[in-house]
């Protein structure tokens, strides 16, 4: 009945261990930047040059101001998703020391 016991705990070290490394792994993911690209007509090396505006402005700045915006937020998200990896990961780390520690308990009473 020990031994039988001995392994669930041995199990659930596994697969806590295994999943604290995974999100500890999952951590480092980032989510790229959105990039505008220029339109052909803009390039450096295009023929002809054109210049685009409407009431004045450029007609690409609302697009622009909108990608800086959500470049802010993926990283916000950026940083948040990795404080939960990290925690998380912690957490399932604590998990599987706590079934070594019930383990071991298990073996010497």
């Amino acid at each position: 009945m020990q031994i039988a016991l001995l392994i669930v705990w041995i199990i659930f070290f596994l697969i806590f261990s295994g999943m604290g490394f995974w999100h500890f792994s999952q951590a480092n993911r980032n989510i790229p930047n959105v990039k505008m690209k220029k339109r052909s007509m803009q390039q450096d090396n295009s023929k002809v040059k054109v210049e685009i505006s409407f009431a004045g402005s450029d007609i690409d700045q609302p697009l622009s101001d909108f990608i800086n915006d959500f470049n802010k937020y993926i990283d916000i998200q950026n940083v948040s998703s990795y404080k939960a990896h990290i925690l998380t990961a912690f957490g399932y780390w604590i998990a599987a020391a706590t079934s070594v520690f019930s383990g071991m308990i298990q073996i010497f009473i």
